[in-house]
């Protein structure tokens, strides 16, 4: 018995052991013929003096420890291999069956005796056939995948087919469930990072050598994945060398800090710079390779904005410091900002010109003692706030301006108010 089972047991499981192990089954047809050969020779013997020669015994004691040996191998391999094993006939009966019990929807003995189509829904059954001929004609069939109800849940299989006689097969059949749950679970994850807008890549500590970027990752920089898996952070970083991006990663992997964030550019496809945030943790499981995982994010939005805020609060700031009139921002008592005409200061108009502080203005004006109707002749118009504030008081204001920038934005100021 070759293949010895505590279900069932065929007797052509000699012939399963010669595909298995090739011409060690040879050792059978040298024993049975010895023995025979023996056996004659034995019965002449015994006529003369009653038992076997010697040298027939030990012949057998070889022949027989030999089978013992192949028995014991074949046990060992069907032991450890994660499979049920089937012998199939031709026309689908299933003759025998060992190996490990996997969660089945029928017990294994069940199977014995049945063919492929008293067990199976049809479509399936027709593609074992379809497989059992494939193999039978030399070919080497696909595997076949499939679901089966076992135990009150939908289970996976994996069945592989190959001949092992002229008119039979072994079938190897495997659960992965498990497998395949741990395969959907990855897909999930995958879909899930490709449809987050921030760009995900994974690379080893070591070689820097990307394994992984999602989708998001491939529309930032341009390149394939295929591509960005033959490179590194740096053929993506302008603004760093090996040395210095090593060494910006070194307290990662002491582990003294567990996320470093940072901005840079990444260099796209086509020559253009990407402003981005990055973020790096790095990973280190338990009886896995550590890693590396980069999220980034796309900074180029925030950046105009940045820069227009910046735009706006310089161009604000002009306008307030640049004003005669005292502008000043409290709160609770506290003075927060003031412009320069708050504070007493000069006013700078331009071309190396300044007007008084407002104060000045006022205090020299009425010094004036004004009636209305005086005539008053300015030197340094500037800017006209002080022949603007004259004229106001009724005085009729002739003033002089040598720059003629300034004196020409006065008299549209005088223009304009008339």
């Amino acid at each position: 018995q070759v293949f010895p089972c505590p279900t069932a047991f065929h007797p052509t499981a000699d012939v399963h052991s010669r595909s298995v192990h090739g011409n060690e089954g040879d050792t059978d047809d040298e024993f049975e013929s010895f023995k025979r050969s023996v056996q004659w020779r034995s019965s002449r013997q015994r006529r003369r003096d009653g038992g076997p020669t010697p040298a027939a015994e030990a012949k057998i004691g070889e022949l027989e420890q030999a089978l013992r040996s192949r028995e014991h191998l074949t046990e060992s391999l069907l032991a450890v291999l994660p499979d049920m094993i089937f012998l199939i006939s031709h026309d689908g009966t299933f003759l025998g069956c060992w190996g490990q019990p996997i969660d089945t929807f029928k017990p294994p003995e069940a199977f014995l005796g049945k063919r492929v189509e008293d067990l199976f829904p049809p479509e399936l059954a027709s593609d074992m056939m379809r497989s059992i001929e494939l193999a039978l004609g030399g070919d080497i069939p696909p595997f076949l995948e499939y679901e089966l109800p076992a135990n009150g849940e939908i289970r996976c299989y994996e069945s592989r087919f190959a001949a092992c006689a002229p008119n039979e097969v072994v079938a190897f059949a495997r659960d992965i469930t498990e497998r395949k749950r741990a395969e959907e679970n990855i897909h999930r994850f995958k879909t899930t990072l490709n449809q987050t807008q921030d760009c995900v890549f994974i690379f080893n500590p070591g070689s820097l050598k990307i394994s992984y970027i999602n989708k998001g990752a491939t529309n930032q920089v341009g390149y394939s994945e295929d591509e960005m898996k033959e490179m590194t952070p740096l053929d993506i970083k302008p603004e760093f060398t090996e040395a210095s991006f090593r060494e910006m990663i070194e307290p990662l992997l002491k582990k003294e800090t567990t996320y470093h964030v940072f901005e840079t550019v990444h260099r796209h496809k086509d020559g253009r710079n990407v402003p981005v945030e990055v973020n790096l943790q790095y990973i280190d499981p338990v009886n896995e390779e550590p890693r590396i995982v980069a999220i980034v994010r796309d900074i180029t939005e925030r950046k105009r904005a940045e820069e227009a805020i910046r735009s706006s609060e310089n161009k604000f700031r002009g306008l307030v410091e640049g004003s005669v009139q005292g502008i000043v921002v409290h709160r609770g008592g506290r003075i927060l900002f003031a412009n320069q005409a708050y504070a007493g200061s000069s006013l700078p108009i331009g071309f190396g010109q300044t007007i008084s502080h407002p104060a000045t203005v006022a205090f020299m004006t009425r010094m004036l003692e004004l009636k209305g109707g005086e005539k008053i002749l300015e030197i340094g118009t500037g800017s006209g706030y002080q022949a603007a504030v004259l004229a106001e008081m009724g005085a009729r204001v002739f003033t002089i301006e040598r720059i003629t920038q300034l004196a020409d934005r006065a008299r549209r100021l005088f223009d304009e108010l008339g």
